[in-house]
């Protein structure tokens, strides 16, 4: 494990968050939906990588982007939008360890249930969300296995966007961090053990799926 710290004062995402979006605005479902799920892991302060399914911007901007795509497609871990029917992949998505929690919406439902941050401190599953000890590769209700699938060198090569509040840190000199391949307890976690009890921290924060879709523009994604 390799670990530069995201600032002095922040705790990297224990556990390794990829968000599939597109900047395209083809599908417009797809793109303010994109948004929408930046907008609230960047809102929570997750520390996670950006997987644009755009090609030509991935291809431009020298990203391994389409490598991760194309192997979560091949892998069968992809889900394909029911609203098409010409094999469209559903965008955007969201995978913690390996297993796909959803799209925006699916976010939103996760942090109202108070499931959200312990998906992303390993302590439940994402697939089940039954408890689970941080340091299982493998869920004891449901059998889902968990695994990282950014590989380190692509991280340590800037050839993929881990992102920060809305910020690329790995444009940032001495700002990175590689989410752990193997599974460890976290003795520092100062997660609260009560799922019953909602977390208090962002509910001054806006609401995340109540953004108009015009008050975005194309312009507002292609400069991360």
């Amino acid at each position: 494990m390799y670990e530069k710290g995201i600032g002095s004062d922040v705790q990297a995402t224990p556990a390794e968050v990829v968000l599939i979006h597109t900047s395209l605005s083809g599908i417009r479902r797809h793109f303010y939906g994109s948004l929408r799920a930046k907008q609230f892991l960047d809102v929570k302060g997750v520390v996670y990588y950006q997987i644009d399914a755009n090609r030509d911007f991935s291809i431009a901007a020298n990203l391994g982007d389409s490598e991760i795509f194309d192997n979560l497609k091949n892998e069968g871990l992809l889900k394909m939008d029911p609203l098409e029917s010409d094999g469209t992949v559903l965008l955007p998505q969201i995978f913690v360890d390996g297993v796909c929690i959803g799209n925006d919406v699916s976010l939103q439902d996760l942090e109202e249930d108070n499931d959200f941050d312990w998906i992303i401190n390993r302590r439940a599953c994402g697939a089940c969300l039954s408890d689970k000890e941080e340091d299982m590769e493998v869920c004891p209700n449901c059998n889902q296995v968990f695994k990282t699938i950014v590989p380190p060198e692509l991280v340590y090569s800037g050839g993929i966007q881990q992102m920060y509040r809305g910020n690329n840190t790995a444009a940032q000199e001495g700002v990175l961090f590689e989410h752990p391949t193997n599974f460890v307890k976290n003795n520092n976690s100062n997660l609260n053990l009560n799922r019953n009890e909602r977390y208090g921290d962002y509910q001054d924060e806006e609401e995340y799926d109540n953004i108009a879709e015009e008050e975005y523009s194309e312009l507002d994604i292609k400069d991360d």
